[in-house]
């Protein structure tokens, strides 16, 4: 998602022990942003390899970013962290955003997080509705989940997406829009827990 070079930054603060708070820049779109370095490699795995690997200060270019993502991927780590772990900032308005940078940046708990959000707040909602109530726009919905979760390998929530579409693609009274059959077959060519569920189901 972005690139790193060095670059030298002076430490904004003391930490409540006296030692130096280590800035990094963060670029992201036209803006940039100071980050404690200790915050960044407390929650992202990215961040934390490359600055043990490079310990001097740095400079990070997500340039094709929006800064309005990185405020709202920044209150989303907040939120995932003690005290506050209970109350998460991940939705389903917004996990598709969240989504890219928790992986990109290798976020375990975000990552959870999203699983969940996906699976209890879009696939299990629409799984549990009467199937006579079901729409294509559900059916075209699930599909979008589903190439989300391929794009960024997210196994299990892929696997119940993957379930749902293979019921719906079996049964003829249920809504498909036989446009929806191409994105499928995309995805049938892209990942085996789509080809095993769906296979033949499209066929």
């Amino acid at each position: 998602m972005g690139n790193s070079s060095s670059t030298q930054c002076m430490p904004a603060a003391l930490d409540d022990n006296g030692n130096d708070v280590v800035v990094v820049v963060v670029v992201v779109g036209e803006e940039e942003f100071h980050e404690s370095r200790d915050f960044l490699c407390s929650w992202s795995g990215y961040f934390k390899d490359e600055l043990t690997k490079n310990p001097e200060r740095k400079r990070f270019d997500f340039s094709k970013q929006r800064p309005s993502e990185w405020n709202l991927l920044k209150k989303a780590v907040i939120a995932l962290q003690p005290p506050f772990a209970e109350e998460s900032s991940v939705n389903a308005s917004n996990y598709h955003v969240l989504l890219p940078w928790f992986a990109e940046l290798r976020c375990e708990d975000g990552l959870r997080q999203t699983d969940m959000v996906i699976l209890k707040g879009l696939v299990e909602p629409l799984m549990a509705k009467p199937e006579k109530e079901r729409t294509p726009e559900d059916t075209q919905a699930i599909v979008t989940v589903l190439e989300r979760c391929v794009m960024w390998k997210r196994d299990y929530p892929k696997e119940k997406c993957a379930t749902f579409l293979s019921q719906v693609l079996q049964d003829p009274k249920q809504p498909f829009d036989p446009k929806e059959v191409c994105r499928v077959a995309l995805l049938l060519s892209k990942d085996d827990t789509c080809q095993k569920a769906l296979w033949k189901s499209v066929v």
